[in-house]
């Protein structure tokens, strides 16, 4: 029962993330906090706006690193209408 709750758990992530990329031109970060070696989550990886955009964080001093990198990308953001 479990499995088939995540798996529409994971569905309804996905319809979530296709609706706020495409009309929207939503950049979406992912990351993951990973501490017991699990996989690297599909659904973030599919949530992420490209491949450089989800981070694998796998111990407390990367998380630093993570967000760090994340902020830097935010502050070359221009805002145009």
């Amino acid at each position: 029962m479990r499995q088939s709750n995540a798996a529409q758990i994971d569905a309804r992530q996905k319809i979530l993330c296709d609706n706020a990329k495409a009309p929207n031109h939503i950049t979406i970060y992912t990351v993951q906090v990973n501490t017991g070696g699990d996989p690297t989550s599909a659904v973030l990886q599919y949530c992420a706006s490209s491949s450089d955009k989800i981070f694998l964080v796998t111990s407390a001093s990367q998380t630093v690193a993570a967000f760090s990198s994340i902020g830097t990308s935010l502050s070359k953001l221009c805002v145009a209408k």
